[in-house]
């Protein structure tokens, strides 16, 4: 396999890699993410559209996995840019990464859906609450996700890291006020407190759609 291959730290591409990575702010400013990992480069092959470029770690090519995900994303025309270990590291926004990270570009917000089960995060600011709580969503059948300004940002790559894919299976929504999501989907709103009370996943909480 052939990549381009990127050498110096001043590259433009690198230089917004890096600000991505490290700023959180920069991904909603610039409208670009960072997913690293193999899952996520995986899962990204079958929302391609959104995949920018793939940045890989010199060597990581050996790894069986890697080299499969790579041929599939040459055979789309998505550039593949090689960099020394030390280059990657400086936009890796993890320690320990497998050696491939996707640029994405973040999908507009979703649509306010009536007659459906809703998660609203109020002020939930630490990345790997978000993601926990995204796969959780995903995972107990609740596609809808809306979030406060007051949260961490939800394409931030340490959210997409430990959601694990699950953004690219929900309806999410960033910066809304709960008054408005309770308003237009007309659910019944309850709120999860983790200090004790009933199992969600045993009661029955009526008939009507609920906005957790």
């Amino acid at each position: 396999m052939e990549f381009m291959r990127i050498t110096s730290a001043a590259n433009p591409s690198i230089k917004l890699a890096k600000n991505l990575a490290q700023h959180p702010r920069a991904a909603r400013k610039e409208g670009l993410s960072l997913a690293e990992g193999i899952h996520l480069a995986r899962e990204l092959l079958l929302h391609s559209e959104l995949v920018r470029k793939v940045f890989l770690r010199e060597g990581a090519e050996k790894n069986f996995e890697i080299s499969e995900i790579l041929q599939r994303y040459l055979s789309l025309k998505i550039p593949v840019v090689q960099l020394s270990s030390q280059i990657y590291s400086s936009i890796s926004p993890v320690d320990t990464s497998a050696g491939i990270i996707c640029e994405i570009r973040i999908p507009e917000d979703g649509n306010i859906k009536k007659d459906e089960d809703w998660i609203y995060l109020d002020g939930v600011q630490d990345p790997g609450n978000v993601g926990t709580i995204l796969r959780s969503a995903l995972a107990s059948g609740v596609t809808n996700i809306a979030l406060s300004q007051q949260c961490a940002y939800v394409w931030s790559p340490k959210v997409l890291r430990s959601a694990m894919g699950a953004h690219f299976f929900c309806n999410i929504i960033s910066s809304v006020e709960l008054e408005e999501i309770k308003e237009k989907t007309g659910a019944a709103c309850l709120v999860a407190d983790a200090r004790g009370g009933k199992d969600l996943y045993e009661e029955k909480w009526g008939k009507d759609h609920t906005l957790w």
